[in-house]
């Protein structure tokens, strides 16, 4: 008899399903199966970024918690939840920077720390990157964004240099 029940409430619940709904559960799914394909090793570390980004979001679609989300991907993706935050922050980092991140001409921990500056302060940090042809250390980078906080996100080009040792 409770079997019965059980089978007539499903189907009550499958007839109270719009065909939109249905759409959206299956696009969801394969979305989860094309961002699951992104375990390979050699993707560039701006994919993996977005791949993680869009994994997020669809779990989270599906009405996951963060933490069960981020549990879910570290077991999944057989990482540290450090990692899978560490290249969440790449997704803020302008185009210009995630090149020379992809490129490996900063490490994952600098652009991390490069992350949390503003837009206008990236572009500054690239600049200088480029016209002066330096490489920013992790401590730098990290000296950099304490700095930007400290400071409520004001950081100018000479400041920058000073905490480069370029001036």
């Amino acid at each position: 008899m409770n079997n019965l029940k059980n089978e007539e409430k499903i189907c009550q619940e499958v007839r109270n399903r719009t065909m939109e709904e249905f759409e959206r559960i299956r696009n969801d799914e394969k979305m989860q199966q094309y961002l699951d394909s992104f375990r390979r090793k050699e993707i560039k570390p701006t994919e993996r970024a977005r791949a993680y980004k869009l994994k997020m979001l669809a779990l989270k679609k599906m009405g996951l918690k963060y933490k069960e989300i981020m549990d879910k991907m570290v077991k999944e993706q057989h990482t540290s939840m450090g990692n899978i935050q560490r290249h969440l922050r790449f997704n803020y980092l302008i185009q210009e920077l995630q090149n020379i991140l992809d490129s490996h001409k900063i490490s994952l921990k600098v652009a991390q720390h490069l992350s949390f500056l503003g837009k206008k302060e990236q572009n500054i940090v690239y600049q200088l990157i480029v016209n002066e042809n330096i490489k920013i250390s992790e401590m730098q980078s990290k000296k950099i964004k304490n700095f930007y906080r400290q400071e409520n996100h004001k950081i100018t080009e000479n400041t920058l240099k000073e905490l480069l040792n370029l001036s």
